[in-house]
């Protein structure tokens, strides 16, 4: 009798394909052939599939995929948007509420809440169903930054608000050190910016210093390799009052979305060069949102997520409505004013929470298996 391993390879690919992320891993030890198909999607498909973005957030303290298919809506094959939702899911083996969440090269870092205090970290790797307790020390004003040296090796960076420290976990030492020598050109809180993975290290957007001359907005890269900060970045833009502004991180690049309010544009950029001490930009789309018909009158007041189709210049915005509505709203913006909305199921709650990525997760073959506890 005929098994579904004996399909043809095509036909086997599709389906496999369309095994959930968080399934894949009951999936692959199913048999050796599907096991060596989807290990081969991680390490060679990851260009396959840039129509289709994949993000999680943090809803209610859990955990939410956020799948986008952007290419079905643009060809009209997914008119009402069914190939883009969020849900949510569960991680193996924990029952946690979760704060913030950040991800380093196909790895999430999940601050854990415990008592109203974090003092608990989950690494996991949802695509191997992998994960890595680490305990910290009691610090409610602390953020995190997650990435890895230039020979792989994992770290995570804690960030103090209250008395300027930082400190690093080593996933090879299994410990947690102070780092005195940071090199950061001037104190600006990072509590409130979610780190932006890139080539191992974390980008922070970060205000500027008043009290220095002709300091605007900047980005400040913290190197997993040196340890240390690289010197302040240059955004292409001025942030100027009544504006905001949304990154998003994409093969090994980083876009960047301003919409200044008063004068009624959009600018979206993207890096052409980025390294910790350099930087320079392209131009992706120049906008006046005035001439745009479709969109609300409060477009990104709650913004939640940007990501961009950089061959066909397009941008898609989600942005955060009414909790009363089972849905929030992706808003796609390109060339030529063109402007399309779509409807994306959401999980029902009355609670968002901080901890949004802002990058498009790409799987991983990351081992955590076999690695001791973290301890203080």
């Amino acid at each position: 009798m005929a098994t579904i391993s004996d399909l043809p390879r095509d036909l086997l690919g599709e389906i496999l394909s369309r095994v959930s992320l968080t399934s894949q891993s009951l999936a692959r030890s199913t048999c050796k052939t599907w096991n060596d198909w989807l290990k081969n999607q991680v390490l060679f498909g990851q260009k396959a599939r840039k129509d289709q973005f994949l993000e999680f957030m943090v809803v209610d303290h859990s955990v939410c995929l956020l799948r986008f298919d952007l290419q079905g809506i643009l060809n009209d094959d997914d008119e009402l948007g069914a190939g883009s939702f969020m849900k949510k899911i569960s991680i193996p083996n924990f029952e946690v509420k979760i704060s913030q969440i950040f991800h380093s090269n196909g790895l999430l870092l999940c601050v854990l809440k415990d008592d109203y205090t974090n003092t608990k970290l989950l690494v996991w790797n949802p695509y191997l169903g992998q994960t890595r307790l680490i305990q910290t020390r009691r610090d409610v004003s602390a953020s995190y930054a997650f990435g890895y040296d230039n020979q792989g090796n994992h770290k995570i960076l804690k960030i103090f608000n209250e008395y300027k420290g930082f400190e690093i976990y080593d996933f090879i030492s299994d410990s947690w050190r102070v780092v005195v020598d940071v090199n950061l050109p001037y104190y600006k809180p990072l509590l409130y910016h979610t780190g932006l993975p890139l080539k191992g290290n974390s980008y922070f957007p970060r205000e500027g210093n008043k009290e220095l001359t002709n300091f605007t907005n900047n980005l400040v890269c913290f190197d997993f390799t040196t340890e240390r900060f690289g010197q302040c970045l240059p955004l292409p833009y001025t942030l100027e009052p009544h504006s905001v502004d949304l990154f998003w991180v994409t093969d090994e690049k980083l876009a960047t979305a301003v919409l200044h309010r008063l004068q009624g544009t959009l600018e979206i950029w993207i890096t052409t060069k980025i390294e910790p001490n350099a930087v320079s930009w392209s131009s992706i789309l120049t906008l006046d949102m005035r001439l745009i018909n479709g969109l609300p009158y409060n477009f990104l007041a709650y913004p939640r997520s940007f990501f961009i189709d950089e061959e066909n210049k397009v941008a898609v915005f989600i942005d955060r409505i009414l909790k009363t509505r089972p849905y929030q709203i992706a808003y796609i913006i390109g060339k030529d004013g063109y402007v399309r909305s779509v409807n994306i199921n959401r999980p029902r709650s009355d609670h968002w929470d901080r901890g949004l990525l802002v990058c498009s997760y790409v799987p991983s073959l990351v081992q955590l298996q076999n690695q001791p506890t973290g301890r203080n």
